[in-house]
């Protein structure tokens, strides 16, 4: 490799390490501000290799989240506000759900690892539900089956 390229490519490493790095603030601010925008609309639930290793896991996965409304609300409406409000450069994948569709095998199977974010539909029902504490910058491990948080 000829030594501009090698300084190029270090400089894109570092750059993409301190991207990576800075995913779980960014995550949680993102949260907080979509928590505010939906108020008790919609519920919000981290799911996949997120929720298994932990929001402020510093790794380049992606965060895969599911808004569960119930069943007067507009899922489009909620889905079109999470998109604005997603920071630019953060990776979200956003699937947005009736409550009524939560028993949905495919579902079921999405979440079979899972934290809830924000819960003001009480999805304590789905089982090995969990909310992340609020004074904690680091969550438990995600239970399994049907463990119930504190």
């Amino acid at each position: 490799m000829r030594r501009g390229s090698e300084s190029l490519w270090r400089r894109y490493l570092r750059e993409r390490l301190r991207s990576i790095e800075a995913r779980p603030s960014l995550f949680r601010r993102y949260i907080e501000e979509l928590a505010r925008h939906l108020g008790g609309r919609a519920s919000v639930i981290l799911f996949g290799g997120r929720a298994r290793a932990g929001i402020d896991a510093v790794e380049p996965r992606d965060y895969d989240i599911l808004l569960v409304v119930d069943e007067g609300v507009d899922p489009e409406y909620v889905e079109d506000t999470a998109y604005k409000l997603k920071p630019r450069g953060l990776p979200v994948d956003i699937v947005v759900v009736r409550r009524s569709e939560l028993r949905d095998p495919v579902i079921q199977r999405m979440l079979s690892n899972h934290l809830v974010l924000h819960d003001p539909l009480g999805l304590r029902e789905l089982g090995n539900t969990r909310e992340i504490e609020k004074s904690s910058k680091s969550p438990r491990e995600p239970r399994h089956g049907g463990n119930h948080a504190p």
